[in-house]
């Protein structure tokens, strides 16, 4: 057993100056070993298909010995047979599922970082339900369908849609800077500076930097 499967699921480091997320994400499902520090037993994706998105629940052992999986915006889940939880934010990339005799090899790839819930505390937290606040009301506005909605947000840049974000919650927390304890709001705007500054030094952030609506309606 490697150090990696020994740990059970394994966060590849960041290639960012300064950190931002991580490069990748690697899990090994088993049967349970008190010896795994996370004695990881599933793994929840959200998966796009040609015509819809899903949620894929993987354990040991998988259905097919390799299969790649196209992985759309959303939290992923890792669960231990003790019931410990991991979460996690993909905002786009590939899966790919290798079954092995003793285990099964989860491996999660995108062009834009991959988040820790946990780890990476309000910033990422905050990011994902303004996303999903502002998903929701164009959805409300949006003519054709769930299905639809679903087939554009998946085809979307992953490190367009995280730079989209990060503007959108930039400005939320300027607009709520009197509305909630000042000291909070300010760390937020500071984690959120951090992140832009990060991607503007590493080349990867868009001038100028386009709205989650126009990257939704005007596509």
């Amino acid at each position: 057993m490697t150090d990696r499967q020994r740990y059970g699921y394994y966060l590849l480091p960041s290639s960012y100056d300064p950190p931002l997320g991580f490069g990748g994400l690697d899990v090994y499902l088993a049967e349970p070993d008190p010896e795994r520090y996370f004695d990881a037993a599933t793994a929840l994706f959200t998966v796009v298909e040609e015509d819809y998105t899903d949620q894929i629940e993987i354990g040991h052992p998988f259905s097919q010995a390799s299969q790649r999986y196209r992985v759309g915006f959303g939290r992923y889940y890792l669960l231990a047979h003790n019931g410990d939880l991991v979460e996690g934010l993909c905002l786009g990339g590939e899966l790919h599922v290798e079954q092995h005799p003793n285990y099964t090899h989860c491996h999660l790839s995108s062009p834009a970082p991959l988040f820790d819930i946990e780890e990476d505390g309000g910033l990422i937290a905050d990011l994902d339900v303004e996303i999903e606040a502002e998903l929701a009301r164009l959805r409300a506005e949006w003519p054709h369908g769930d299905d639809a909605f679903n087939r554009r947000l998946a085809s979307l840049d992953p490190m367009t849609l995280l730079a989209a974000s990060l503007n959108l919650l930039e400005g939320y927390l300027h607009e709520h800077l009197l509305a909630a304890a000042p000291d909070d709001v300010l760390s937020e705007r500071s984690a959120v500076h951090r992140a832009i500054h990060t991607l503007r030094r590493a080349g990867q952030w868009p001038e100028p930097t386009p709205t989650l609506r126009q990257l939704m309606l005007h596509a």
